[in-house]
């Protein structure tokens, strides 16, 4: 999935909305759209700097943040299909608000300990999808 014009307009746009009006909009927003608006908003650092503050996403950014080039490429991996419909490495597992995403890591870690890593829950996931889309394999 690559950058849209749409994307980079909406993060320009939320540049410019003062803190306080910032803050509801980020907190209904998915993981995929954060990793989305972050790709443009590079070069601005207001977005950045609200999602560092924000209560919804202040304990997830730091998740993206080390891993950004990963979960840039693993957003990449996501094609649109004919009819506007995606296809989905990702089982959309990124399709998480900040309180589902809270849920899936206590649930993650709940089934797997305090190991729990769900970047390479996810990158399993990925590498899962595009094996199985190979013809003849098997898993």
């Amino acid at each position: 999935m690559t950058t849209t014009a749409k994307d980079k307009r909406i993060a320009s746009r939320l540049e410019c909305l003062p803190s306080e009006l910032i803050e509801p909009i980020l907190a209904n927003l998915t993981f995929r759209d954060i990793i989305a608006l972050s790709i443009c908003a590079e070069d601005n650092c207001q977005l950045a700097n609200a999602l560092v503050i924000s209560p919804a996403w202040k304990d997830i950014w730091p998740v993206y943040v080390t891993r950004k080039s990963e979960f840039q490429t693993i957003m990449s991996l996501i094609v649109t299909l004919g009819g506007g419909s995606w296809h989905d490495p990702t089982d959309g597992e990124l399709d998480l608000t900040p309180d589902m995403f809270r849920r899936r890591m206590a649930r993650g870690k709940e089934l797997y300990g305090n190991g729990y890593d769900f970047f390479q829950h996810t990158h399993a996931i990925v590498l899962r999808s595009f094996w199985k889309s190979r013809p003849g394999s098997v898993l």
